[in-house]
């Protein structure tokens, strides 16, 4: 999927970084603001969900529901998930999410959306659910929404919130790299993360895995970063214990 786009994405990359320019511009961003720790304020970026269907060559969700078949280890930590759905069609999604594992079982029905939209940087989302509802969200943007996962993930509510900390060292093509929190909502909690950081929330675990404010410099034209990436997993239940007799 990535070779059939390219030539598109650099087409059009010149007029995406203009669009980034202006979500770091005054006024394109959120700019509530919390305090955060000197450490906090250092944290570097973990990574970023990187996620695709092979061979499908559409910017829009892609929704299609199987059973997985195989699940299989690449280069770079990125595994490749082979699904059966219902009509015997094989479907084939690469998904790298930094620092996890995925909670899928080989023989397992799930549903899946899954939306790939190239560029620099590319943006990437994937919802998983099961019998029990939610599972599983991956999501990696410019900014929240922008993109990807557009209608947001079912049940949660995502913020990114500005801060007050100073920028981290960065390379000429950007003027300010500011560590950002990830505001994640649902049933009336919320967690606040940096980029590194994970909590629980009701039944799930969040994981910040970037969570950036960034003013870029005109001076490079392929300089783009998502500025927000992020996985929500629903966490196993755990088996009750009873006392031996």
């Amino acid at each position: 999927m990535r070779s059939i786009h390219m030539n598109k994405w650099r087409c059009i990359h010149v007029l995406g970084l203009g669009f980034l320019l202006c979500l770091a511009a005054v006024g394109c961003r959120h700019t509530l603001e919390r305090q955060a720790t000197k450490t906090q304020c250092e944290y570097e970026p973990v990574g970023e969900v990187t996620v695709w269907v092979d061979e499908v060559d559409a910017l829009k969700p892609v929704v299609f529901s199987g059973t997985i078949d195989a699940i299989s280890e690449e280069d770079y930590q990125r595994k490749q998930l082979s699904i059966i759905d219902e009509n015997s069609k094989e479907w084939s999604i690469r998904i790298h999410v930094p620092g996890m594992s995925l909670p899928l079982e080989i023989g397992q029905h799930y549903e899946f959306e899954v939306q790939y939209v190239g560029g620099w940087p590319s943006a990437s989302s994937i919802l998983i659910w099961d019998r029990d509802g939610l599972l599983f969200a991956g999501v990696s943007d410019w900014e929240v929404g922008t993109n990807v996962a557009q209608g947001g993930v079912p049940g949660f509510g995502i913020e990114k919130i500005s801060t007050d900390c100073g920028s981290r060292p960065h390379s000429k093509c950007y003027d300010e790299l500011r560590n950002a929190v990830l505001k994640v909502s649902t049933d009336g909690e919320s967690v606040m993360l940096f980029h590194g950081e994970s909590a629980r929330i009701g039944s799930y675990e969040v994981m910040c895995l970037t969570c950036q404010d960034v003013v870029y410099n005109s001076s490079c034209a392929d300089a783009g970063l998502n500025t927000v990436s992020y996985a929500i997993v629903r966490l196993r239940p755990v088996p009750a214990r009873f006392p031996a007799d």
